[in-house]
């Protein structure tokens, strides 16, 4: 009956535990940025051709084409939110692609998305930085949360 007991998330200690596990392990996966350092993987950047004449012996035999999409596409699109949002322009537009897109229906810089309101308020690494820990903290949590609703235990 105690063990139980100590499994049971429906305990406001035991949940309590939980979610400080869950905050440690968020902790020390952002121990980078933690630190001071922005999440971008400047080493897909140096590959591609305009900028091998840079840094050449950079990042010999790295290959991680899984980043490639947050140096080629997302990034650049939150930073042109924050350069917008920093202006006073309404992020409607983006018009240094071809002869203009649409950035408010465009899914990635998520303009609509309340965590990028870090956006308006702080520099765009500062607010990619800490937008990444918060989004892990937000799963987290959220996670913790359906698991209790879901009448989980600790051990399963």
């Amino acid at each position: 009956m105690r063990w139980q007991r100590l499994t049971d998330m429906n305990s406001p200690q035991r949940f309590i535990t939980l979610l400080i596990g869950l905050v440690g392990l968020v902790a020390i996966a952002c121990v980078p940025a933690l630190v001071g350092l922005v999440p971008f993987p400047a080493h897909v950047v140096l590959q591609l051709p305009p900028w091998t004449s840079v840094a050449p012996d950079c990042c010999a035999g790295a290959s991680h084409a899984e980043f490639g999409d947050i140096a080629t596409h997302f990034y650049p699109w939150h930073m042109r939110l924050n350069a917008m949002i920093g202006s006073l322009d309404l992020p409607i537009w983006n018009h240094h692609i071809l002869m203009g897109t649409p950035l408010l229906a465009e899914s990635t810089p998520g303009v609509f998305f309340p965590l990028n309101l870090l956006y308006a308020v702080l520099p765009a690494p500062a607010a990619w930085t800490i937008g990444f820990v918060l989004r892990y903290l937000v799963v987290a949590f959220t996670t913790a949360l359906f698991a209790r609703r879901l009448g989980l235990s600790i051990a399963g």
